[in-house]
């Protein structure tokens, strides 16, 4: 072979081989910008994981919150039915109160207007005084249930 063709297949090895590191070159950039990438990723995935940890956390503080606020919401439910029963029992001892005043006061009218005719003066009385005791008598069946509910042992 002649020097020529020796030196001009040096020269195109030598081109193949400035191709070929050119190439190698764009590979290891391109390998590089995905290593980049790679590294950039895993960084939002931890930003992520991040995120939903927080947002676990926010959803457990959530729940607990809204079990307070039923406990919350059942203790002032009892405390409102509570409050209610005792002011019924209450006006159910104002309404026996005024009976028994009025029946009172039913009784000196009724024995004002009809003292001429005794009889009737007896019927109307012993009617204003059944009327009466039957008031006391359930005012004094109420008087013992709270009695007997205040001297009830507790729950152990």
């Amino acid at each position: 072979m002649s020097d020529n063709a020796v030196l001009t297949a040096v020269t195109a090895l030598q081109a193949g081989v400035t191709g070929l590191q050119e190439t190698v070159t764009g590979i290891h950039e391109t390998v590089t910008g995905l290593n980049e990438t790679v590294t950039g990723l895993q960084a939002t995935f931890t930003g992520l994981q991040e995120t939903v940890t927080a947002l676990q956390r926010a959803v457990a503080a959530t729940r607990a919150d809204m079990t307070a606020v039923r406990e919350e919401a059942t203790s002032f439910r009892v405390a409102v039915m509570s409050r209610f029963d005792r002011m019924e029992t209450r006006f159910t001892e104002i309404r026996d109160d005024i009976t028994v005043t009025m029946g009172r006061a039913d009784k000196a009218h009724n024995a004002a207007e009809t003292s001429h005719d005794a009889a009737h003066n007896v019927r109307a009385e012993l009617r204003a005084l059944t009327e009466e005791v039957s008031v006391l008598t359930r005012k004094q069946r109420r008087l013992e249930a709270q009695v007997h509910d205040l001297t009830r042992p507790g729950p152990l």
